[in-house]
């Protein structure tokens, strides 16, 4: 199955400890998804949510190898800007 991580443009200003929880609770959704048959990921990398499940889908997948990231980028030239 298939999932799509997105959101708002807004800026959020967290303090340190409110960002470990959000990631502890984005893990644990991110978890809970994967033992719910969800193997492919989606996500644009934009700054917040949709960058930091990218960061835990990557180190979930030394644990779960069957996980699979997708990165979308908004336009072809975006990927120029980015030294992969």
């Amino acid at each position: 199955m298939k999932a799509a991580i997105a959101s708002g443009a807004e800026e959020i200003f967290l303090s340190d400890t409110e960002m470990q929880i959000l990631r502890q609770r984005i893990l644990f959704l991110l978890l809970h998804l994967y033992q719910q048959n969800y193997t492919d990921f989606y996500t644009n990398c934009a700054w917040g949510i949709p960058l930091w499940s990218a960061e835990l889908i990557s180190v979930m997948k030394k644990t779960y190898p069957d996980i699979l990231l997708h990165l979308a980028l908004p336009h072809e030239k975006q990927a120029e800007k980015w030294p992969f």
